[in-house]
């Protein structure tokens, strides 16, 4: 169970009730990671579901849609692929 709350606490900002971070406990955390992309996936599918119902239109829908996984996240994501963009334009070498 620790390893459960561990990887939500990692990739998600879901309020998780505080546990030590052991080491056993890390290594089956990585075992949960596709739960926490799931749950955002379910509450964007949610999303999706209730604008569909009350008939947002696209741009609404698209702008929420957005935004979601990146609050459930933190921009974890978000922030490896900047920092990705960031280093690919930097114009500078591999090695660097």
């Amino acid at each position: 169970m620790k390893s459960l709350i561990i990887a939500f606490a990692m990739y998600s900002k879901v309020p998780m009730p505080r546990v030590d971070w052991e080491k056993k406990a890390l290594s089956w955390a990585l075992c949960w990671f596709p739960l926490v992309g799931a749950v955002i996936g379910a509450v964007l599918y949610g999303w999706m579901a209730l604008a569909r119902y009350l008939g947002f239109g696209p741009l609404f829908f698209a702008a929420f849609a957005l935004l979601i996984p990146i609050a459930l996240s933190g921009g974890i994501h978000l922030d490896g692929f900047c920092d990705t963009c960031d280093a690919l334009s930097s114009h500078q070498s591999r090695e660097r």
